[in-house]
């Protein structure tokens, strides 16, 4: 047993209870999303989605509260992660002004500007019960012994995927797609199918304010900087099959693999962000580049660089009955018996 896996082995049931709320996906063995003849994108994004586990995803996307506690976390053990400057984990302050919410905070407003390897070390944290060890930010679910740069290949040594075990972690691609754009009944009971956008449809979602339209996605360029001062889940009627909110809208939202096969340099990313992003590819002016769309992947992220619009949404693993009996006893709460 590595040293952060012997750290998670230590973590009581009730630390280990305060996570964010999450979505199982199940359907294991799914078909995945036909290839499209749109063929800009890299082969990483074509004919994917098919994921043969049970999983879960969070609700929502990672939230300012959720992110500062870790990166005082960080800031109170000392620890030096390599490859991660300070820049890369503070994120990008919200814009100001009012909340567009009425209620909601700061610590409601989903965190964007992290790097990959920032969400990494997240991950890392999370598998081993918010620890303030140092150890616990570099191996669980990744192991940063791996995280490098080979300047003569310009290539990262980073590992590609989550390491066996892990409790949570950055999506894959097709984990992402499965939970965004897949319904285990969309040709009806039991006949699974893929929607076109995040939003059970398969027309582009309208953006707006909240109460207004159906998503804040690109709503920067109709409103400006104060679009980011809209909470997550502020749009509770537009939802994955699976009941995932701000799947469209909120954060571009960070995964695991490289987007390039064989070329271990640029993380994918997808969804639609807050920003308003204009397509450079597009031949229209001023087209507006559809990342809603299930073909249509967002920008790539090098694993060392904050962009001011990326974000995360975390993934985790199904919790065994031998960890869930035990949870359920520190909540004070009696299983409930069979008739």
């Amino acid at each position: 047993m590595n040293r952060s896996l012997a750290i998670a082995a230590a973590v009581t049931p009730l630390a280990a209870a305060a996570q964010p709320e999450f979505v199982t996906i199940g359907d294991p063995g799914n078909a995945g999303h036909p290839t499209d003849p749109f063929n800009s994108e890299p082969q990483f994004y074509q004919s994917r989605g098919a994921v043969p586990y049970r999983y879960r995803m969070a609700k929502t996307e990672l939230t300012w509260g959720d992110w500062v506690e870790f990166r005082d976390a960080v800031d109170a053990s000392s620890v030096v992660i390599p490859g991660m400057s300070r820049g890369s984990y503070q994120g990008n302050l919200p814009f100001g002004g009012d909340l567009v919410v009425p209620g909601s905070t700061f610590n409601d407003l989903p965190v964007a500007g992290i790097s990959w390897r920032a969400a990494a070390a997240y991950c890392n944290w999370l598998h081993n019960g918010k620890s303030s060890q140092p150890e616990a930010f570099l191996d669980g679910a990744y192991d940063f012994a791996t995280f490098g740069y080979d300047q003569s290949t310009d290539t990262y040594t980073d590992q590609a995927t989550r390491s066996p075990g892990a409790r949570f972690w950055i999506p894959s691609i097709d984990e992402w797609l499965k939970a965004v754009h897949y319904d285990p009944n969309r040709h009806g009971q039991g006949q699974g199918g893929w929607w076109t956008y995040a939003d059970s449809s398969d027309t582009r979602p309208v953006t707006g304010l909240p109460g207004e339209g159906e998503t804040n996605a690109y709503l920067q360029a109709q409103i400006g900087g104060t679009a980011w001062d809209i909470a997550v889940g502020a749009y509770p009627e537009t939802q994955t099959p699976w009941g995932l909110l701000d799947a469209t809208g909120g954060v571009t939202e960070l995964l695991e693999g490289w987007i390039w096969p064989g070329e271990p340099y640029e993380r994918p990313v997808d969804g639609s962000s807050i920003d308003g992003t204009i397509n450079p590819f597009g031949n229209k002016p001023g087209e507006i580049f559809d990342f809603d769309h299930i073909n249509r992947a967002g920008l790539y992220a090098e694993p060392d660089r904050a962009s001011f619009r990326h974000g995360l949404r975390i993934a985790a693993a199904i919790p065994s009955p031998m960890t869930a009996a035990p949870l359920t006893l520190a909540l004070g709460i009696a299983p409930r018996r069979r008739r």
